[in-house]
């Protein structure tokens, strides 16, 4: 249902017929000019350099050509390889990032981390 219905702010990676990535967005319905990445993961060792990184620039291109002024994605405060690529497509946009504890960990069964509120913008025209 998910690549039926959210088609349009997902995509998929593909190398000889088999999925090695995948990201999941949609436009927030309380605010349409935010684009929120669901989640994002890459087989490893499937041999293309930055494959995730990839797929976020690119999710980020398609939703601010669909009018986003803002991107979100909720991160563990120890997930430094997404911070990392959250903060490069914030400085290709030329915008800020702020954050914030979206859910505390202690709203989740067992040991859980804060999950923290990165949003990104407002979007400016891409710096490169």
């Amino acid at each position: 249902m998910w690549c039926r219905d959210f088609a349009a702010t997902s995509l998929v990676a593909t190398l000889d017929d088999e999925v090695i990535g995948f990201l999941t967005g949609y436009f927030r319905p309380d605010e349409p000019d935010t684009y929120l990445v669901w989640q994002e993961a890459v087989r490893p060792r499937h041999g293309i350099p930055m494959l995730g990184v990839q797929l976020f620039e690119r999710a980020a291109d398609r939703a601010v050509e669909r009018g986003a002024a803002f991107i979100e994605a909720s991160v563990s405060a120890d997930n430094k390889a997404i911070i990392m690529v959250l903060k490069k497509v914030a400085k290709r946009y030329a915008a800020e990032v702020d954050t914030r504890v979206l859910f505390p960990g202690d709203l989740f069964p067992g040991e859980h981390h804060d999950e923290v509120l990165y949003r990104i913008g407002p979007l400016a025209p891409r710096a490169d």
